[in-house]
This record gives structure tokens, sequence and C-alpha cells, in this order.
């Protein structure tokens, strides 16, 4: 059996997560590893992790990363999350992990929402003479596709261990989309 650990943070991903991770949990060679974190488990966001429990898969873990806190500096969260993340990991040690890593320039496809593409977004409300609102708190990076495309193959020769891919930006998204 090959252990797959899929993490799943927030109630939009796990929707898009949900049919591979049934399928996982149905396979005969393969075993499910239901890793919830996040959005799923703070009450002030929602503490969606009662759908999964609805769904009856088996959650393997836990793993809170947010605060009662909700002005917590982000680099705070981060640093704790990849604490909690790398103490799992080295203890459980998986033969593959899933997620699904928001980025900024989302692809749209199969009619669903363009959230943080920031070009596309412009777009549409240029074309719709609309205006266009962002989160301060979201702090994504910039990612060039072409980047990613070109270091996909490095990046899946790697040893194990944790990897951080994408353009560093410590500005949120109101900063990036006002320059």
């Amino acid at each position: 059996m090959r252990t797959i650990t899929v993490v799943t943070a927030t109630r939009a991903e796990y929707g898009l997560l949900r049919p591979v991770v049934q399928k996982i949990a149905a396979s005969d060679v393969l075993d499910l590893q239901l890793v919830v974190t996040g959005a799923h488990l703070c009450p002030r966001l929602g503490e969606t992790v009662h759908e999964i429990e609805a769904d009856g898969l088996p959650i393997a873990a836990r793993l809170p990363i947010f605060t009662d806190n909700a002005d917590e500096p982000v680099a705070k969260t981060i640093a704790r999350t990849m604490e909690i993340f790398d103490n799992y990991f080295a203890a459980h040690r998986p033969d593959a992990v899933l997620l699904r890593a928001s980025w900024m320039y989302d692809l749209p496809g199969y009619e669903l929402p363009i959230r943080g593409n920031l070009p596309l977004n412009l777009l549409r409300a240029a074309l719709h003479g609309t205006s266009v609102t962002f989160s301060a708190n979201d702090c994504r990076g910039v990612t060039y596709v072409r980047q990613v495309i070109a270091n996909l193959a490095l990046a899946l020769s790697l040893p194990g261990g944790v990897y951080n891919f994408g353009s560093s930006n410590t500005e949120n998204m109101v900063h990036t989309a006002q320059q």
C-alpha cells in the first residue's frame, strides 16, 4: 500500500479535492491520510470540518494553524504552519502529498470564478466598466506561469522535503493591484 496524504484547508478547495479523496479512500492499493487544517478548524472562519465529517471520510489528523487573534501577523501564522507540518510529515512519512495551492494566476475553466487572477480580473473590470476589489489580507506572491512550468521538472526530481515555490511578495493584493 502506498500512503497518500491529502491536505485540505478550505471549503472551496475541499470541494475540488473531494472526488479525488473519495477515490483514494475507496482504493485497494492506496492508503488515505486526510489532513484537515486552516479554515476547516477555525471557528471564526466557518469551522467547515463538519462537512468533511458528514462525507464519512476518515480524518487522519487535525492540524490547527490559526489562533483566536484575527490580527496576528501573517509571518507568525506561516512560521507556525511550517513547524506543524514539518513535525507531522517527519512523523508520518507518506509516499506522496496532494494539496491544492492557490496561485495569483488561477486559470479560468469549467465556468469557475477567477478569484486570484489579477490580470484577468483587471481585464474583466475594464471590459465591463466595473471596479475590482481585493482583500488587504491576501498576501499571495506573484507567480509567473512560465516560471512554474520551466521549473516543474526540476521540482519533481527533488528528494523528499518541504519546498516553497513561487515568487516572493511582501505586499498585499491591494498594494499589488495599485501598482
